[in-house]
């Protein structure tokens, strides 16, 4: 919301944050539930996703939103992209496939909006 609002002008650090969609977690619960081999837990990741690339891809929804951050206070360094986990049992076990971090993004925006919670 932040970055919709105006609330932050300006992108002070290009944080790095992990993320999985809600739904991917609710159907992990159902195919966990129907699966009678699944067994220990499943790690659920949808990928990580840095605060200029959410920038980035609301400024393609919302062109007109000024209130977007363009720019850093200072050049910004990108957090370390390294992948430090693995859905690898997940993805093989209960067939998850994840959705991506853009949809995401999208997904909130739309939910959001629907619900009225953008600013106007």
């Amino acid at each position: 919301m932040n970055y919709l609002d105006g609330t932050e002008k300006v992108l002070k650090a290009d944080k790095s944050n992990t993320v999985v969609d809600v739904r991917n977690v609710a159907l992990a619960h159902i195919l966990g539930y129907e699966n009678k081999d699944a067994s220990g837990r499943y790690l659920l990741i949808g990928g990580n996703v840095l605060a200029s690339e959410v920038c980035s891809i609301l400024r393609e929804k919302e062109p007109q939103n000024a209130n977007i951050p363009k720019e850093s206070a200072e050049e910004l360094r990108p957090a370390s992209s390294s992948t430090l986990f693995s859905c690898a049992k997940a993805t093989k076990e209960l067939g998850i496939k994840f959705v991506s971090p853009k949809e995401q993004v999208l997904a909130t925006y739309e939910s959001l909006k629907h619900h009225g919670l953008l600013p106007k």
